[in-house]
């Protein structure tokens, strides 16, 4: 610690510690709704990651396994799918990002 303390001012950084100022309660507290839609992008950003996943999963099988019959094409669909999903959910929750009801 006392390392980044000593090379602060060298790399450009800001040692100074101000306290926060006084604030009502009333102010820092956040409504059911301004909850609600952070817990939905949330949602909508985990849920896009995971289909995301899946789709990079159901694009190696598509390609690097050997299978026969229409297995590839299974996992084409998949693949194309769970991507387009992804995508649809990451652009929701980026719109839904910072709005307040």
């Amino acid at each position: 610690m006392l390392v980044w303390l000593r090379l602060a001012p060298w790399l450009g950084m800001k040692t100074e510690i101000r306290p926060f100022t006084n604030q009502h309660a009333s102010e820092l507290h956040l409504t059911k709704r301004e909850t609600a839609a952070e817990k939905l992008v949330l949602a909508e950003y985990a849920f896009g990651t995971l289909a995301g996943v899946i789709s990079f999963v159901a694009a190696v099988f598509t390609t690097v396994v050997e299978v026969p019959g229409p297995w590839r094409s299974f996992w084409l669909l998949i693949c194309i799918a769970t991507f387009a999903c992804s995508v649809g959910l990451i652009v929701a929750g980026t719109r839904n990002f910072g709005k307040r009801a």
